[in-house]
């Protein structure tokens, strides 16, 4: 069981980001080696179908694992049946079996929320402040990438938090130093605010900034968004806020004697510029490591959560027509986050859907799902021609056909030409 899941995962990021593709479940041998090798694409949707059916075979006619949480102390952190129901819901809302999605993630709702087909107040017992990479294995949480390290020790890291996280000041350390680099004057001012617990010994580059929809339409620095930012303009701090962004940070500006001074609010800087609350922000802490050694960022990347689930559940009810449900499962979220309800009742299909897609722009943010939903809802294209930037629009986005990646040019040899990129040929490419 542990296995199909497993299995389902592999095929579900290979179907996201390439559509049809090679399918097999035997095991890889030197006799059939070369026949896998050279298998065409398969249809995406008949891929998901088979491993929708492998899944509920195993979780729900076997009941092969059990209905708990991944992180659940009693489960080891193994991947298990909660990850699964994922996989197969998802893979049912790619191919439209909106009924079938209801069901299967109806079992997350029993193992994360208050029962199946009961949405209320079932997100609300998970702490926003929870979201943020730093805080690992939290309850709400189905599947994090796992990363840790320890001086002289386990060292399993990446390096997201370094184009995350805004630039730190450089070190005057050079060769013609007596001091060894460690010893040379590292500083620990982050576009020009003093923040220790970012530490001195981080290597930033220059960072990624949320676009201008993102920031101005969907979570305004002025709204009331909890998930916005930690400070708000007076300086204000929300223990609570999920610290998407950041336009404000606690610490203490250039020059300032730590021992006299108290530790204040201030806005970033760009260049030489100071930000103010219409300026493009940094990410915010939600995707910082504290501590950070190098470009060794040692975070939990978090890939689903319960709230995706709600999410979710909100699309398939709305789908099989039932706006009323969708939207006591879109309001959870809502809730949760300081917003005000939709009225579900009232709006057509096509407006709620709309709020939907909003709505996991802002939850879901910075957690590797966002363009593989844009695809799956058939707006990639039209969304980044709207609100991309203009290196997305003149490069990545130049050509529809590009929603998918291009099957590397390697594997269409080893399979004897029977890969191929025929949408990427279409327009010459």
């Amino acid at each position: 069981a542990e296995t199909a899941v497993l299995r389902a995962f592999y095929y579900y990021i290979l179907t996201c980001n390439f559509g049809g593709v090679p399918y097999y479940t035997e095991e890889v041998t030197d006799d059939n080696n070369s026949r896998i090798t050279k298998l065409p694409r398969t249809s995406a949707k008949i891929v998901r179908d088979s491993c929708i059916e492998e899944i509920c075979y195993y979780l729900e006619d076997c009941s092969a694992l059990k209905n708990e949480a991944t992180y659940a102390s009693t489960n080891n952190f193994r991947i298990g049946a909660a990850v699964g129901y994922v996989l197969a819901g998802k893979m049912c809302l790619w191919n439209g079996r909106y009924g079938d999605a209801t069901r299967i993630f109806g079992y997350l709702e029993d193992i994360y929320g208050t029962g199946a087909g009961n949405p209320s107040g079932t997100l609300s017992k998970y702490k926003l402040s929870d979201v943020r990479f730093s805080q690992k294995y939290t309850a709400e949480s189905i599947f994090e990438i796992p990363h840790i390290y320890e001086d002289y020790g386990l060292q399993q890291t990446a390096t997201l938090a370094t184009i995350c996280t805004p630039m730190r000041t450089t070190s005057n350390y050079s060769e013609d130093d007596d001091a060894d680099e460690e010893e040379a004057d590292n500083t620990d001012y982050y576009q020009q605010i003093g923040i220790p617990e970012l530490g001195s010994r981080s290597r930033t580059t220059s960072p990624v900034l949320p676009n201008k929809h993102f920031y101005s339409d969907l979570m305004p620095y002025s709204g009331t968004d909890l998930r916005c930012a930690r400070y708000d303009a007076d300086g204000n701090e929300n223990t609570e806020s999920a610290g998407y962004m950041a336009w404000r940070w606690s610490g203490w500006q250039v020059d300032e004697d730590r021992d006299i001074i108290p530790r204040g609010v201030y806005w970033f800087w760009r260049s030489t510029t100071k930000l103010s609350k219409n300026s493009q922000p940094y990410l915010g802490d939600k995707f910082w490591c504290f501590g950070m050694e190098y470009t060794m960022d040692f975070n939990n990347y978090k890939v689903f959560r319960y709230a995706g689930v709600v999410l979710n559940l909100a699309e398939a009810y709305l789908m099989i027509g039932q706006n009323s449900k969708a939207g006591d499962y879109l309001n959870q979220v809502r809730r949760r986050a300081g917003l005000a309800d939709v009225d579900a009742e009232h709006m057509s299909r096509d407006e709620l859907l709309s709020e939907i897609q909003d709505e996991c722009a802002r939850e879901l943010f910075g957690e590797f799902n966002r363009r593989h939903d844009l695809v799956r809802w058939g707006i990639w294209y039209d969304q980044c021609l709207e609100y991309g930037s203009s290196f997305l629009k003149n490069n990545i986005a130049s050509y529809p056909c590009r929603e998918y990646y291009p099957i590397p040019d390697k594997q269409i040899a080893l399979s004897g030409g029977n890969l191929d990129n025929a949408e990427y040929n279409k327009y010459g490419l």
